[in-house]
């Protein structure tokens, strides 16, 4: 008898483009961090669709909103504003420390948002890009023209031009490239596909002095950072976090160690009231004698007593908490 999984693998054949081969396993439903195949066998979701499920699957809140605005108004286009839109960018600005200089742009994916940051570094009127080798940043055609891996530019060739690559974790090349061309560098704290390499010690923070205090103002992180006293922003981005979960714990201490030895002051970071991920960031920080910020949503912290005994053990920890 053919498996649920052999039927939903020979459909996807005869109907899907194979730019990623054939997923050999059809999930069905999950709850929490345990997904369900076809063949209804479970599995710990430690991929969160790349990292960027985070909060699990059927959480009644998230169901519950997503319901209710459904039911209010779908999909109305940049054409217009509405309410949710409105808010939840006056709340990134609050948090941010950035309401009444800063703007919010929503993105559908990180490849989006680096397209309109390479569109952005064009306007500067410096005509040059800066990227690593090994470096992954998306697969749309300006993300692929920052991504240091030949293989999966060549095929689409010829890319965006203005995109020069150094050796990543290479600051004499770095330095050598920097100048008054450069509209933009794109960095990788830890870079994922390329074997979750950690960017060696001062690496991070020597495009930060140079970006923030030289000629050439490149980057916003690095003046979003100087504007909030805040030094390192841990977060998990797409393809670093996709990678972590047998790693975690020794990458984020290295993150805060070297944030520490660069004269780092603050560590910041988010997710939900039940993340080992800000546990642990904020229980490293203290070690290391650094405050920690952490933001959690309102009712992830008040849902359940486990949750709040997690809440309580960052706030003993020293962290701020800032609910949102």
């Amino acid at each position: 008898m053919t498996s649920p999984n052999a039927v939903a693998a020979d459909r996807w054949q005869h109907a899907l483009m194979n730019n990623f081969g054939t997923p050999a396993v059809e999930l069905v439903s999950g709850c929490g961090a345990v997904v369900t195949d076809a063949d209804g066998k479970d599995y710990l979701d430690l991929l969160g669709g790349i990292a960027v499920n985070a909060l699990g699957h059927a959480h009644p809140a998230i169901v519950a909103a997503v319901s209710r605005q459904v039911a209010t108004l779908g999909h109305v286009s940049n054409f217009f504003t509405h309410p949710t839109v409105l808010a939840l960018a006056e709340k990134l600005l609050d948090i941010s420390g950035l309401a009444g200089e800063g703007r919010v742009l929503f993105c559908n994916s990180g490849a989006e948002a680096n397209e309109a940051a390479f569109k952005i570094a064009r306007l500067t009127g410096r005509p040059r890009i800066l990227a690593t080798e090994g470096a992954f940043h998306g697969r749309t055609m300006g993300a692929l023209a920052m991504t240091g891996q030949p293989a999966k530019r060549q095929p689409f060739e010829p890319m965006p031009a203005g995109v020069d690559f150094v050796p990543y974790g290479d600051l004499a090349a770095l330095d050598a490239a920097l100048d008054d061309t450069v509209g933009a560098l794109i960095l990788e704290p830890i870079q994922g596909e390329a074997g979750v390499i950690p960017a060696p010690d001062g690496y991070l923070a020597r495009p930060r002095l140079r970006l923030v205090h030289g000629p050439t103002p490149l980057a916003s992180l690095p003046r979003l950072s100087a504007r909030l006293g805040v030094d390192l922003w841990i977060k998990r981005d797409d393809a670093t976090g996709g990678a972590e979960a047998g790693n975690k714990l020794r990458k984020l201490e290295w993150l805060v160690a070297d944030a520490q030895g660069q004269g780092a002051d603050t560590i910041i970071t988010c997710g939900a009231a039940q993340s080992n991920h800000c546990r642990a960031t904020v229980l490293i920080a203290a070690r290391y004698g650094l405050r920690s910020r952490v933001l959690l949503r309102t009712d992830d912290v008040t849902r359940t007593p486990a949750l709040t005994g997690n809440f309580q053990l960052m706030r003993m920890a020293g962290a701020e908490i800032v609910l949102v």
